[in-house]
């Protein structure tokens, strides 16, 4: 009998199994970005991922938050994307979610591409929202490209200082 303990960790499979696919999809898109039929005819394996998108609608704009004592900040990229392809709306249970387009205008007739890297199609990215945030007072604006939006956070989260008296 062995007098050593081990820490029961349930999920430690599942991440292993995770890892081991992510590793395994990786070494499939190398494959196909290496192979000399996609980088001769087509550049890389970006046509793979341009041909999954245009069939699945994926496209999934970039996303940075920040925070300050008062707001939280979303700043999204949507290049290429027009104001009126674009919606947000906060749901009942706290969801904060963005929607929108972005449109293959590009119909040039007579042009063979032999590389598109721009994705298109729809997207919609989704965000829980903490509970110290306002979610009937989130504010949006769209400007050059990027969608900011300020979630306001209620005062009782806002950051307060107390001084402590030093004896």
């Amino acid at each position: 009998m062995s007098n050593n303990l081990s820490r029961f960790e349930p999920f430690r499979e599942l991440e292993r199994m995770s890892g081991d696919m992510t590793r395994q999809m990786d070494a499939l898109m190398r494959d196909f970005g290496t192979s000399n039929f996609f980088n001769d005819y087509f550049g890389g394996g970006n046509v793979l991922r341009q041909f999954l998108n245009d069939r699945t609608g994926l496209f999934s704009p970039r996303v940075d938050i920040a925070e300050d004592d008062a707001n939280m900040y979303l700043h999204i990229e949507l290049p290429g994307v027009e104001k009126e392809h674009v919606s947000a709306s906060v749901s009942d249970d706290r969801v904060l979610t963005i929607k929108g387009e972005r449109k293959n205008e590009l119909k040039e007739n007579g042009k063979n591409f032999v590389r598109m890297e721009r994705s298109y199609g729809s997207f919609s990215r989704s965000f829980a929202l903490p509970e110290n945030v306002k979610a009937d007072a989130v504010a949006a604006e769209f400007k050059n490209g990027i969608l900011h939006l300020t979630l306001p956070k209620s005062e009782e989260a806002k950051t307060k200082q107390i001084a402590v008296e030093i004896k």
